[in-house]
């Protein structure tokens, strides 16, 4: 076969590659080429750099050359000049040469990912252009990739480079996410539910959350949204939001506890309720130890997070408790709501067990409890607790302010891979 009859060939599976179309025995030889042949991925980078149409395609094509000399994998480095056409990513690169691995080098410097997926259930999915690429517990969605989750019990949990953990439902799209800078940052939920918990970002930029329906921004707080075709609804846990109406313009500040309704016609004032189901607030633990599944799901009833399972294995009271296994976000709870006493001492108290758990700060298992409205503020809480450890029970104890409307009783946990925490007989009482 002659030399120009051979590289026509190449440019055709490039072409394919760049399509998201080639077959997994061309995707091998692809990958192969590309690893032994340094002349060949030289003209994979002028390739992928010409399909960019980059303005600055000059200095980001010596960035990719630079990068390729062998710090991780060639093709990966390739990507390096990626914002193409065809959404050209290293998820991609990852499925042929291997998975992904360290950070992205540009003329600029390091550039990290846009979130890292720290936890998936079910089916998931990294949407790239054209491309669908299942996702992995522990990889990096950059900067365009969005992430879509199945029906039923699928779910996952990002972690993002400024703090902000987003944690999506089943059924729920998420458009591409933008890479994160100095100023506001814009997260798109096409559909599904979305959960996110903020902190304040550098300088005061705000978090914008995107619908169909609305556009909503805040500086530091946590929030739920829900999506469907014909409205969007936003609930405000902790802080406040400012939301804003697409079709009219009409907009509110949406305090904690309270929620609104944004739909895709003009329908009267933007105006904030108090919270109402599926989120109901209790006097009494629900559920403590962990015996009810009624639906079968594996899951405790009236307990949150479907990382959480009933393990009937380990009980310090009764035939079942709950078993958190890591790796998971730093931070993550399971948590029930409650309106107690303003002006009130209460009792929490929990039988805790961990195995393997590494120590440091804010890392295992712990009990606490956070006042939601009329301001957020974090009421008590019982020390962490790691290593490998026989059940223990933990106690501490507050006083509601005399302004207090409720709040959240949180199973909270920070763990790694390899390590398991177990909660059982959780209690909230009233001190007379």
């Amino acid at each position: 076969m002659s030399d120009a009859r051979e590289d026509e060939r190449w440019d055709v599976l490039i072409e394919r590659y760049l399509e998201g179309t080639l077959f997994p025995e061309e995707r091998a030889r692809l990958r192969r080429r590309l690893e032994a042949d340094p002349a060949f991925r030289e003209r994979f980078v002028g390739d992928v750099v010409q399909e960019s149409r980059l303005r600055t395609i000059g200095r980001e094509t010596a960035a990719a050359r630079g990068a390729l000399q062998g710090f991780v994998s060639p093709l990966e480095r390739a990507f390096a000049v990626r914002r193409a056409r065809r959404r050209v990513t290293v998820f991609a690169a990852a499925a042929l040469l291997g998975a992904v691995g360290g950070a992205l080098w540009v003329a600029r410097g390091t550039v990290p990912p846009a979130a890292r997926i720290v936890r998936i259930d079910g089916g998931v999915t990294v949407r790239d252009g054209g491309n669908r690429i299942p996702a992995r517990a522990g990889g990096d969605l950059l900067a365009g990739q969005g992430l879509e989750t199945d029906g039923g019990d699928a779910a996952a949990v990002l972690a993002c480079p400024d703090g902000t953990r987003l944690e999506l439902g089943g059924e729920t799209r998420l458009a591409g996410l933008p890479a994160q800078g100095d100023g506001p940052w814009t997260v798109t939920l096409e559909r599904g539910r979305l959960e996110a918990d903020v902190p304040p970002r550098p300088g005061g930029a705000p978090f914008v959350l995107a619908t169909p329906h609305a556009r909503a921004e805040v500086v530091g707080t946590r929030l739920a949204c829900w999506v469907t075709e014909e409205a969007t609804r936003l609930e405000v846990r902790e802080g406040r939001v400012r939301i804003a109406r697409r079709v009219d313009g009409a907009a509110c500040e949406v305090a904690a506890g309270r929620f609104v309704v944004a739909g895709a016609e003009a329908a009267g004032r933007l105006a904030p309720r108090e919270m109402t189901p599926p989120y109901a607030y209790y006097e009494t633990v629900l559920n403590p130890s962990f015996e009810e599944d009624a639906d079968g799901d594996g899951r405790p009833d009236h307990w949150s997070n479907t990382r959480i399972r009933r393990d009937a294995e380990r009980a310090h009271d009764g035939v079942a408790s709950m078993r958190v296994e890591g790796p998971d976000a730093p931070g993550a709870y399971s948590r029930q709501f409650f309106r107690l006493q303003p002006g009130t001492r209460y009792r929490m108290t929990a039988w805790l067990r961990t195995h393997g758990v590494a120590g440091g700060l804010g890392r295992g298992v712990r009990l606490r409890f956070v006042q939601l409205s009329p301001a957020p503020l974090e009421l008590a809480a019982t020390p962490w607790m790691d290593g490998t450890r026989a059940w223990e029970r933990i106690e501490t104890g507050f006083v509601t302010p005399a302004d207090h409307r409720y709040g959240r009783l949180d199973i909270q946990w920070s763990l790694g891979e390899g390590e398991t925490v177990w909660a059982d007989a959780v209690g909230l009482e009233r001190v007379e």
